[in-house]
Order: structure tokens, then sequence, then C-alpha cells
């Protein structure tokens, strides 16, 4: 998009903003409950999507790629940490409404193999997520399949949420071909 002279930004969450930074510095060193897990990231949530919807206010032709976000808390703490998804999407829509934290026109999950995932993360020291057993991964991926469904559960428009495939083999480039070819 930068390229076509539009501005666009990259947001991580949590992350983007003091909260959420401080926040994600907990979250990936420190050992939280499942449940305390899931209202961190909704606060640091709660304060990204304003960061974000601030910056984007910024100019009509502004694009805001974000790393993560709701989809990510389905999957981890929903089904990873065995909350429940309903549960989570409970906490999400509750969330939503007092504060909007739901501005997506499209959401893109690269679903790639929880073997695959591992093999990738290998060669570097693992956070407190990446080390988690198989059994974990397998809940998250399966999860992560079904984002389309948790989407309309929020009440998303139809096509807002699709996954792509994320295949073992694909680089940089070919990724970025194929989220382009996605927007």
């Amino acid at each position: 998009y930068r390229r076509l002279g539009r501005p666009a930004q990259y947001f991580r969450e949590p992350g983007s903003t003091p909260l959420g930074e401080q926040l994600r510095g907990i979250l990936l060193h420190t050992d939280v409950q499942p449940v305390a897990q899931l209202l961190l990231f909704q606060a640091a949530r709660v304060e990204f999507a304003t960061a974000v919807r601030q910056w984007l206010g910024t100019s009509n032709e502004a694009v805001a790629v974000i790393d993560r976000g709701w989809p990510s808390t389905v999957a981890y703490q929903g089904a990873g940490n065995g909350i429940g998804t309903a549960q989570v999407l409970d906490v999400i829509r509750a969330v939503n409404a007092v504060h909007q934290t739901l501005p997506f026109s499209a959401v893109l999950v690269l679903a790639v193999a929880p073997a695959v995932c591992r093999r990738r993360l290998a060669p570097r020291e693992l956070d407190r997520y990446e080390s988690k057993g198989a059994g974990y991964f397998d809940r998250v991926s399966a999860a992560y399949a079904s984002m389309p469904v948790f989407a309309r559960a929020l009440g998303l428009p139809e096509g807002t949420v699709r996954c792509l495939n994320g295949l073992d083999d694909l680089n940089v480039e070919a990724v970025h071909r194929l989220i382009l070819s996605e927007l």
C-alpha cells in the first residue's frame, strides 16, 4: 500500500500502545491464569482499538495491518487454554458493546499445520505460549480453522474472515502475494 502512495501502518496486538506493550510482557513472561489472560488481552485491545481508530482517522485511504487480534484470543485462550470459545466470544462481545474493538474490514487467517509451526519455531528460543505441547497447538489450529463461524457469532459480515493456506514452503514474498490477493 505504501508503494501505491497510501498511508499504511503495522500494529501488533497486544502491543502498539504503552499499556499494550506492558501487558504483552506480562502475558509472555509471567504465569497468569487463563481467565486473567483473557481479561488482560481485552484491556490491551481497548487501548489498541482506540489507537488504531485515531491513526486511521488521519486519512480516508489509510490501511492498518494488524498482527493478531480477537481471532488469536478465541484460539489461544478459548481453545488452547480451555476456557471455551463460546465463553471467550461472550467476553469479546461484552467489551465490544462498551468500547468498539472490532473495526476490521478483513481478517486473514494463515492456516499452518501445528507440526509446521513447531518446525519453523525450532531454531529460536520459545516464549511461554510457543513452548506449549502438541495438544495445545492442535486445539488452537482447530479453532483457527473455525474462525469464519466465530466471526458470524460476533455479528461480523459474511466474508470478513478468510482462512488462507499458509503452506509450509511459502517464503515471505509468497505470503505477501497471497495476502495481497485477498485484499
